[in-house]
């Protein structure tokens, strides 16, 4: 029974990647190598020269819609599209663009370089950046660069900062399994989740404990006047 499972999973998978090729040479002057309904997002036609020509509003738009689909295939328990989808957001151009900007101009280590010692703080160097993210495999890593910063108490603490080649293949794979994950978890979890803070967790907890202390008061206040009557 498992060798034939094996063997049909083999089957779909074959027929899935010649439907996909076959659609892809329907697209015209670009050599994608995955299926997309925005041809020229998956891969750049030729290497970025200049970072400021980028439409930012429109790669935000294209890594916003890929996350929504994830994140509906994912609810509707569509595994095979899901699986899809994360190889269409690993592989998409506009994903990159976007990982390398969050990296090298939204975070707030941008000037902590790793143990190869690069740092991406003009926009020349971001266009380099991206060039050699395209030929790079994402799980190949650099080690990272360990430091020590001090404690409140006096001790040392070990921290581990990687490089940003890896910084941002990190993000890259972040925006690919994040939609997944946020539509499996459940509402009243708040840790390490985006657009929650402790605060919320806070909020949550105050109306709860209110809502039950007004349950039980309620109910010891209908006790005692039924005792009086």
């Amino acid at each position: 029974m498992q060798e034939i499972g094996v063997q049909t999973l083999l089957h779909v998978e074959r027929r899935q990647t010649s439907s996909r090729s076959s659609t892809i040479n329907q697209c015209k002057g670009t050599e994608s190598p995955v299926k997309d309904r925005v041809c020229k997002d998956i891969g750049a036609g030729k290497p970025l020269e200049d970072w400021a020509a980028i439409h930012w509003k429109l790669v935000k738009k294209r890594v916003r819609n890929l996350r929504q689909r994830i994140y509906r295939a994912t609810q509707n328990d569509q595994w095979n599209r899901v699986r899809s989808l994360m190889k269409l957001m690993l592989r998409s151009y506009s994903n990159l663009l976007l990982s390398v900007r969050r990296i090298t101009q939204g975070n707030q280590g941008k000037q902590t370089a790793g143990i190869d010692g690069q740092t991406a703080l003009t926009s020349e160097q971001r266009v380099q950046l991206v060039n050699r993210m395209q030929d790079k495999t994402l799980w190949q890593v650099h080690p990272t660069k360990r430091v020590y910063i001090p404690k409140t108490s006096g001790k040392l603490r070990p921290l581990g900062i990687p490089a940003s080649e890896n910084r941002v293949a990190q993000t890259i794979v972040k925006n690919a399994l994040e939609p997944s994950w946020e539509a499996r978890f459940e509402s009243h979890s708040y840790g390490f989740r985006p657009g929650r803070s402790c605060q919320d967790a806070i909020q949550k907890l105050t109306l709860k404990l209110k809502c039950l202390w007004n349950k039980r008061f309620r109910k010891h206040l209908s006790v005692s006047m039924r005792r009086t009557n």
